[in-house]
């Protein structure tokens, strides 16, 4: 209840920033341009952070709702690849969504795993270079389990500090990140997730250069019937 009371204001400061934006309550000039966009911005981050509060709220107490539906891959990713191209393109980021295994179709809730997935990808952006970036996601099958996973060419994560990334709060050490910033509620909602999908997710990187965040579902698949 809390949390929804501090999200409330948020709708009337965002909303009006879009009306000055579009000059709908009258033109404004290059500063105020400026600071619109500062407020906007941070009314934003802000929003972002009393939601996953919620989130973390919701799997601790176990009340974060599922729904379960069969989902077929190859849609799951050209999903992604249209969101996300594009965006991140602009920003000198080469982004790949591609099933590079033939489609299948899985049962599990599409909104939450859409929601990990923009935790991941969110992650990834954040260290890679804007001028050279590369995230890729794609995926396999193992004989016990689906693996999707998103990798960048991003600055590494140390090994000591990779187990660390699942905890409330916790931001890997290093001066590259601390200019980067972030509340380290993504991946611990991601987490909390994959395990009410019966899944698990884990990280690889060998602390220099690139990360790769892996996702593991049970395999309960059926083939696409063409």
């Amino acid at each position: 209840m809390i949390t929804h009371e501090l999200k409330t204001p948020l709708v009337p400061i965002i909303g009006y920033c879009k009306m000055l934006k579009t000059s709908m309550l009258g033109k404004l000039n290059e500063e105020e341009a400026d600071a619109i966009e500062v407020i906007e911005k941070n009314a934003k981050s802000l929003e972002e952070l009393i939601g996953d509060i919620m989130d973390i709220h919701k799997l601790d107490i176990d009340k974060m709702k599922f729904r379960f539906e069969n989902l077929s891959l190859s849609e799951f990713f050209e999903t992604l690849d249209s969101s996300y191209r594009k965006v991140l393109k602009d920003k000198g980021i080469e982004f790949i969504a591609k099933l590079s295994i033939e489609d299948l179709v899985i049962h599990t809730d599409k909104a939450r795993l859409r929601q990990v997935f923009d935790n991941l990808i969110s992650n990834s952006t954040k260290f890679v270079s804007e001028n050279h970036g590369l995230i890729e996601v794609d995926g396999y099958k193992e004989k016990d389990g689906l693996i999707l996973y998103v990798k960048d060419n991003g600055i590494g994560i140390p090994p000591d500090k990779q187990n660390e990334l699942f905890k409330k709060f916790y931001q890997v050490d290093t001066s590259e990140r601390r200019k980067i910033g972030g509340t380290g509620l993504g991946l611990v909602i991601s987490k909390g997730i994959m395990e009410k999908l019966g899944g698990t997710i884990w990280v690889e990187s060998d602390g220099k250069t690139g990360t790769t965040l892996y996702l593991k579902l049970p395999l309960n698949e059926k083939k696409v019937q063409q």
